[in-house]
């Protein structure tokens, strides 16, 4: 799916091009509205989301302009406005917005609002192809529907595709490790987001085997890697929560490490706090026997969830990760910064190490050094890249060792 952005603040649509990159899609940054409507009319995008205050053009003129275009005047349009006006929004709604969002804006609403967006825009489509006996079958099918059939042939037929994205030492620029991330391309939709495709795949329970496909690709990745003579990495797997709350969690881990003869210390299981919080005694359950079976364990997205520390003391985790609505803005928003500082000692405290994710800059990199934070990801050193384009980041990163931290910033 390909998504066409206005926005004229240069560090907002860098960071809302990342957020959309690494969820999969197909991405155009445009800064002003006069070249949004021109890149629109040249190549139509799937979604345009747009900043309503921009020069040359502003967002209420762009979408005024598109609707009256043949070939724009059905594109869902998202509105991004710093003011929760309800005559700017009234405004916006004339003129032709499908939906607002208020900056600052989470990452999770704004992936709701393009996925539901999307959805809808599909649905409509579907509607009016039905109209028209003319129209190939496919296209009368409800998306979902289409998404659930695709992920079922991907599992059957390997469909889907890894990305690894490096975890780097804020101090050394040594490889830590790398996050292993699926990619899956429809052979009709084209590249699916993973914010569309997993809450389809944990309906109809595919999510379970697609969880153990990838775990066992990484891990089977990370052992030829180890083979090869790479050292001192660790492969992060996410989990789902039906997996995480199944009981059967703790023999997939120890039947993937003697299938690939990876060290049980090289491979690390991620969870997210809402997840945690679901099923607490089977959850406990799983985590220790996945730990006594040596594996590391990591709290995602740490921060944005609702655990406490009480319960947090309960798990037994190697490490927390700092989710990069956070680290975003640790450079000019003190409140990030804040809550950035606070988890970094927090999980000092408990014996944890921290990784830092969605740094982008040079200035975040520091920051996040001087806290002591050990590891951070994001696209100042890499996007998440297939294998062969990872094994090049050890050579990178040997190269960068030898030159010092300063390398980094």
């Amino acid at each position: 799916m390909h998504i066409l952005i206005a926005e004229d603040e240069p560090s907002l649509r860098e960071n809302l091009q990342f957020m959309l990159e690494m969820e999969g899609f197909s991405v155009q940054a445009e800064p002003d509205g006069r070249s949004a409507l021109e890149a629109a009319l040249r190549a139509p995008p799937d979604l345009l989301i747009t900043d309503v205050m921009m020069p040359h053009m502003d967002g209420h003129e762009l979408v005024r302009k598109l609707r009256e275009n043949a070939l724009t005047t059905l594109l869902p349009i998202i509105m991004l406005s710093a003011r929760s006006d309800h005559k700017d929004v009234r405004q916006g709604m004339a003129m032709g917005a499908d939906d607002y969002l208020f900056k600052p804006y989470q990452r999770d609403e704004l992936l709701q609002a393009v996925v539901t967006r999307l959805a809808r825009s599909a649905q409509q489509t579907m509607q009016r192809n039905m109209l028209s006996p003319a129209q190939p079958a496919s296209l009368q099918l409800d998306r979902s529907h289409l998404i659930r059939n695709g992920l079922q042939r991907a599992l059957e037929q390997g469909g889907f595709q890894v990305v690894y994205q490096p975890q780097v030492c804020t101090q050394t620029g040594g490889l830590a490790g790398f996050e292993a991330l699926m990619r899956w391309r429809h052979e009709s939709l084209g590249w699916v987001s993973p914010a569309e495709f997993i809450p389809v795949a944990e309906q109809s329970q595919l999510i379970v085997q697609m969880g153990t496909w990838i775990m066992r690709t990484a891990a089977r990745q990370a052992a030829a890697w180890v083979a090869q003579g790479h050292t001192g990495f660790r492969m992060a797997v996410n989990l789902s929560a039906m997996q995480l709350e199944g009981a059967a969690l703790p023999t997939l881990v120890r039947s993937v490490l003697q299938e690939t003869g990876l060290a049980a210390h090289c491979l690390e299981l991620e969870i997210t706090e809402s997840m945690a919080m679901q099923n607490m005694a089977q959850t406990l359950s799983n985590l220790h026997a996945c730990k006594a079976l040596g594996v590391k364990l990591a709290m995602d997205d740490f921060g944005t969830g609702y655990s406490s520390l009480a319960y947090l003391k309960r798990f037994p985790l190697d490490a927390l990760k700092i989710d990069q609505s956070f680290v975003r803005n640790i450079t000019e928003d003190a409140g990030d910064a804040a809550i950035t500082r606070a988890v970094v000692g927090l999980a000092q405290n408990f014996g944890m190490s921290v990784v830092a994710e969605g740094v982008e800059t040079q200035s975040q990199l520091a920051f996040l050094r001087g806290l002591g934070c050990p590891v951070f990801q994001g696209y100042l050193f890499s996007k998440p890249v297939p294998a062969v384009q990872a094994a090049e980041c050890f050579a990178g990163y040997a190269g960068l060792q030898s030159q010092g931290a300063g390398a980094l910033g």
